[in-house]
C-alpha cells in the first residue's frame, strides 16, 4: 500500500490531488489542513470519511503537533501555504 500525504488538502489544489489519489485502490492518503484558508465543507468532510483517507486537523507551524503525522509516507504533496 502506497502512503501519500497531502498538506493543505482543504484548499483547491490540495483537495483535487487528495480526491484523485483517494480513488486509487492501492493508496492510503493522509490529508492535513488547519482550515485557515481551506474550507471544512461537505465535500472535504466526504473526502475525509473515505476508508482510504486519514485526516489531520493540525497547524504545520506547531512543531509539537507534527508528532502525530505518519513518518513512513512515500510522497508528500505540500500544498499548505500562507501567501500574500
Amino acid at each position: 500500500m502506497k502512503k501519500i500525504m497531502v498538506t493543505g488538502a482543504a484548499g483547491f489544489i490540495g483537495y483535487a490531488i487528495a480526491k484523485e489519489l483517494s480513488s486509487r485502490p492501492d493508496t492510503q492518503v493522509f490529508v492535513v489542513d488547519n482550515h485557515i484558508r481551506g474550507d471544512n465543507d461537505a465535500e472535504y468532510q466526504a473526502l475525509c470519511a473515505l476508508p482510504s483517507v486519514t485526516a489531520f486537523n493540525i497547524d504545520l507551524t506547531d512543531a509539537a503537533a507534527l508528532s502525530v503525522l505518519p513518518e513512513d509516507c512515500e510522497v508528500i504533496f505540500h500544498m499548505a501555504a500562507l501567501n500574500g
